[in-house]
């Protein structure tokens, strides 16, 4: 039990989200539960537009990547 408290501690300290009981952090106070649908579907689609957003990013860069290395 000790190490992986010294292990939760280590990530929060680099700001990395730890996964305890099922349930993700990110060192912050636990929130309470969504209940709202309509909220959880709002947060869905945020993140669904960071991912893409990311996405779009990454595709950049590769090609880039593929014409420095021809």
């Amino acid at each position: 039990m000790e190490r992986r408290i010294t292990k939760i501690a280590q990530k929060e300290k680099l700001g990395e989200p730890t996964i305890v009981n099922g349930e993700m952090e990110a060192g912050k106070a636990p929130k309470e539960k969504i209940t709202d649908p309509a909220k959880l579907r709002e947060k869905i689609e945020k993140i669904d537009a960071k991912i893409d957003s990311l996405k779009a990013k990454r595709e950049v860069l590769v090609k880039q990547l593929y014409e420095l290395e021809a």
